[in-house]
């Protein structure tokens, strides 16, 4: 049989807030019910959690007393709040316990528990989100620009919450320990850093800022407008790398501290053109790589003389073939 479904819609509030919120849900809901999430006009929705400003809009009114739904208004505020009144829910939540006790009162006691042989006897993990693929890619100025903000400590998150909190003065920053992998799209953003935020990241979770930069946008593919191919850039540092992509990274390093052309190196490496692309990516988010002319570059410069010198000889060979044929000599 299918496990028992709660039909869930959250409106109003913003990516992040909606996000930390579907976790604290999944927290007091037992895990033998499936949470959909939904929007409010969908015909089978049985709770609504809404932002307190949009609640007394005639629409919403319509909805959630036509339909006679469960809800609960939104709101933020400062002091730590303990009960659930008026329907009113404040975040952030410290204490789920009042959230647990109030859904069960008005939602999960209205519907049918599963059978005591349906319910599971292993531990049920919850479905990891997944990030979006088809969002527009940033400017890589967008991510230099952190380093400029006029707030020295800052969250960095995405659609799926929170990534980390940056300082860009010690040049460290603090991962939030649930994102195991560090990658990101084209939802990226960061404001100036809140108490709140501090709750999502973890103080034993340090690393070097230029570090866990480089590797969010060397793990995201699709997060950046790709540089130009026939562009020369020349490297200021080496970047330190991940274990999986130590060898290439490092070859990649070794030609443009040197000073190189992407085109070029992607042919001398037999690597794929949009691998090295990132990778210069990855070090203009640092502020690592910098523009530079084709006479700075000295990456692969005896072959290139070489080759230069190989065509100036066929071009005097057949210079002195075409004579030869006109003269008769």
């Amino acid at each position: 049989m299918n496990k028992p479904r709660i039909n869930i819609a959250i409106s109003g509030l913003g990516l992040v807030t909606t996000e930390k919120l579907k976790i604290k849900l999944r927290e007091v809901i037992p895990q033998f019910f499936e949470i959909y999430w939904g929007k409010m006009n969908d015909e089978d929705i049985q709770l609504v959690l809404i932002h307190e400003f949009f609640f007394e809009t005639e629409n919403i009114q319509k909805i959630i007393f036509g339909k006679n739904l469960a809800y609960l208004k939104v709101s933020k505020d400062e002091c730590v709040q303990t009960r659930i009144e008026d329907n009113m829910l404040y975040l952030p939540i410290q204490d789920i316990a009042p959230l647990k006790d109030w859904i069960q009162q008005n939602v999960l006691s209205a519907l049918q528990p599963p059978p005591i042989e349906e319910q599971p006897q292993a531990i049920v993990v919850p479905e990891q989100p997944v990030l979006q693929q088809n969002l527009a890619p940033l400017d890589v100025q967008f991510i230099t620009d952190v380093y400029d903000h006029f707030q020295r400590k800052v969250h960095v998150f995405d659609e799926l919450g929170s990534l980390a909190i940056i300082d860009h003065h010690m040049h460290l920053a603090w991962i939030n320990p649930k994102r195991t992998l560090w990658q990101t799209n084209g939802s990226l953003q960061y404001a100036p850093a809140t108490i709140e935020d501090f709750i999502e990241i973890s103080r034993k979770h340090q690393d070097n800022l230029e570090n866990w930069l480089f590797a969010l946008v060397w793990n995201s593919p699709n997060l950046c407008v790709p540089p130009y191919e026939l562009a020369y850039f020349k490297l200021k540092f080496w970047p330190q790398p991940t274990s999986e992509d130590r060898k290439i990274i490092l070859q990649l390093s070794a030609c443009f501290m040197q000073g190189a052309e992407i085109q070029h190196v992607a042919t001398k490496l037999g690597l794929e053109l949009p691998l090295v692309q990132r990778f210069i990516t990855a070090n203009l988010a640092i502020q690592n790589a910098e523009l530079v002319s084709a006479k700075e570059c000295k990456f692969d410069q005896d072959a290139n003389q070489q080759e230069k010198n190989q065509q100036e000889v066929n071009g005097l060979r057949s210079f002195f073939g075409k004579l030869k044929r006109r003269f008769g000599f």
